[in-house]
């Protein structure tokens, strides 16, 4: 009897049968608490039902990119269109790259011009619609030297007949666009935070496309609220400038250009001043 009296005193609660109800009820009531809350999640669960997962031969449930594999048809990759770039009249492009001094010249296609237009080359393409294309960053700046340009393109001119230029800045917004033809400049309009060469008439294609040409030491006009940037929008709208006097170089993706290859080469830069 004496050894059960200390076994009884352990298993015993030690607050008195008070204290022991109130524990067993405090467990109870939190495990219907954990219950319901389980029953809650499931519930909701089954009315939203599961997250659609896409699947390869779904694109348009996939997120990921088309290079991946996940579409059936991956939209080819466009290359990014040139900073600057020519386009001359002429049936084929050897008189052209031969103005140019370009030197050792090889042949190229389409695609990889494009990317070497980005490098210190020159990329000249197949006759495009009567139109030769040059592109490439060695190309005169003219918000780097307005005069150094308008005197590259007129010799260039004098030399080739029917020369139109275009440059592009995206990031600063800067823009320029010349149509020179027989050493005379037709229309021309550079800006570069402000306006480095505004010569000629505004052409039918300026106008229809909504171009904003701002004169010598004039500032952009304020803008009203909602209302676009025009030098944004210039910049945007030179590559249609460029498909309604000549040509878009962005053209050079077409079917018959595929199998077409020009010719990229070098050029010093004192060749073009």
């Amino acid at each position: 009897m004496n050894l059960c009296q200390p076994m009884l005193v352990v298993i015993g609660p030690p607050g008195g049968a008070a204290a022991w109800s109130l524990d067993w009820l405090a467990a109870v009531l939190m495990l219907l608490a954990g219950v319901m809350i389980g029953m809650a999640l499931a519930r909701r669960h089954q009315q939203v039902g599961p997250r659609p997962q896409a699947h390869p031969s779904d694109p348009a449930r996939s997120s990921m990119p088309a290079a991946l594999g996940w579409s059936r048809r991956p939209s080819p990759i466009t290359p990014p269109l040139p900073p600057r770039w020519l386009a001359v009249r002429a049936d084929r492009p050897e008189p052209i790259w031969q103005a140019l001094g370009l030197q050792r010249v090889v042949p190229c296609g389409w695609r990889e011009g494009f990317s070497l237009a980005h490098e210190d080359k020159l990329f000249v393409s197949a006759c495009v619609n009567s139109w030769v294309l040059v592109m490439g960053t060695s190309l005169p700046d003219p918000a780097e030297d307005v005069d150094v340009c308008f005197l590259w393109i007129t010799n260039l001119s004098r030399r080739l007949g029917l020369v139109q230029f275009f440059s592009v800045n995206r990031l600063l917004n800067h823009h320029a666009w010349v149509w020179a033809d027989r050493a005379r400049i037709v229309r021309a309009y550079a800006w570069a935070g402000q306006t480095l060469w505004n010569q000629g008439r505004l052409t039918p294609a300026e106008f229809e496309l909504g171009l904003m040409c701002l004169d010598y030491a004039t500032p952009p006009p304020p803008r009203k609220p909602g209302q676009a940037d025009p030098l944004i929008l210039n910049t945007e709208r030179v590559n249609r400038l460029a498909a309604r006097w000549s040509v878009d170089p962005r053209v050079l993706e077409s079917r018959t250009l595929r199998s077409s290859l020009g010719v990229v080469g070098e050029v010093s830069r004192w060749q073009l001043r």
